[in-house]
């Protein structure tokens, strides 16, 4: 079996663990975590709060790089690894004349930071570059593919999951799935990460032109049967005391797309009639997303009284589907823990219900 080496394994990497079958060249993963994480010795799922994976996480470097046939390394600023750590990883993995691929975000850190002699033999991974035009057309193009959008309320939502989930479900399916992924590495699962002029400055109202001639483009040339798109970010702000993410990207592009389905992921919290009323008027009227359905992530934000900053805590998803799933009064909308197992197939035959009926 081919295997790929993931590093640091933590929370933002437990997709590997969790859609193997995806990791485009690779049969399996193996999740090396410094010890520092609290990880080690634990199962795989111990950090998102999905059923095991029977993946059992280790922090023997070395070890693990006689049994793999490549490496990712990611950058993980929650972790404060220093940047020693990750460039002996790197230099390890060299060493043992084994492929290297990094994220762009973890190169521009290591630069920064003195390490700038990267061979070439380094493969870089990050958001998609494409050719911007200088000007415009100031036409928004209808796209002639069916797209679901998937949002959140912020971030450590499953959004990436609930992205790779449902790609995997139509491919099983037969159809021809486009992704345009939140993560710089959406490509190592055989998608295409969201382009890089997103995240950049600008103003919306040339984001909203340029997303939409790009996801056009992208119909036109590789002739998808369905185009699912993730959001990046929030869709509104989450903490009163300090302006952060106020839903930009999701403004941008659910004003770029008219999407036929979309997907909201929240946080593991009790919810009532008036504030599902409230998400669902936001994602409609702000977002241009017309949400039915929506997922449980397994995390819940907590504020630290000190700090007045907001942190997560991970429930297992069976504590979701028992204790916090049967009072919410979903009404007309669909609730689902994505981390479940069967739920993505659940979720999956739901839309392509929906979009069989609206041919």
């Amino acid at each position: 079996m081919s295997k790929l080496l993931v590093y640091p394994y933590e929370e933002e990497l437990s997709v590997f663990c969790r859609f193997p079958q995806l990791v485009q060249g690779y049969d399996s993963v193996l999740p090396i975590s410094p010890k520092g994480l609290g990880l080690v010795g634990q199962d795989a799922a111990k950090c998102d709060g999905g059923p095991p994976t029977g993946q059992i996480v280790s922090s023997d470097l070395e070890s693990a790089l006689l049994q793999c046939e490549g490496i990712f390394i990611n950058y993980a600023p929650q972790s404060a690894l220093k940047a020693e750590s990750y460039w002996k990883a790197l230099d390890l993995a060299l060493k043992n004349d084994k492929p290297v691929t990094i994220t762009e975000s973890l190169r521009a850190f290591l630069e920064e930071k003195g390490y700038m002699a990267f061979p070439d033999s380094v493969k870089v991974t990050g958001y998609s570059v494409e050719d911007t035009l200088a000007t415009v057309p100031e036409k928004l193009y209808e796209i002639p593919v069916p797209i679901i959008t998937v949002l959140g309320v912020g971030d450590k939502s499953n959004k990436f999951d609930l992205q790779l989930g449902l790609a995997d479900f139509f491919k099983k399916a037969g159809y021809n799935v486009s992704l345009l992924g939140t993560k710089e590495y959406t490509s190592l699962f055989g998608f295409m990460p969201l382009p890089q002029f997103l995240f950049e400055g600008g103003c919306q109202k040339e984001k909203i032109l340029q997303f939409n001639h790009f996801v056009y483009k992208l119909s036109m040339e590789t002739h998808p049967d369905i185009i699912i798109v993730g959001c990046p970010g929030a869709i509104m702000p989450n903490n009163p005391f300090k302006f952060d993410d106020y839903g930009e990207l999701a403004f941008v592009i659910g004003n770029a797309l008219n999407a036929d389905i979309s997907v909201l992921s929240l946080y593991a919290m009790s919810y009532n009639n008036q504030a599902l009323e409230h998400l669902h008027s936001l994602c409609k009227y702000r977002h241009n997303a017309n949400v039915k359905r929506l997922n449980l992530a397994c995390k819940r934000m907590v504020m630290d009284q000190a700090t007045l900053n907001y942190r997560y805590v991970t429930l297992n998803q069976e504590f979701i589907k028992k204790e916090i799933i049967p009072p919410i009064p979903a009404g007309e909308m669909e609730l689902y823990v994505g981390l479940s197992e069967g739920e993505m197939d659940r979720l999956g035959a739901s839309i392509e219900a929906e979009l069989l009926q609206n041919i």
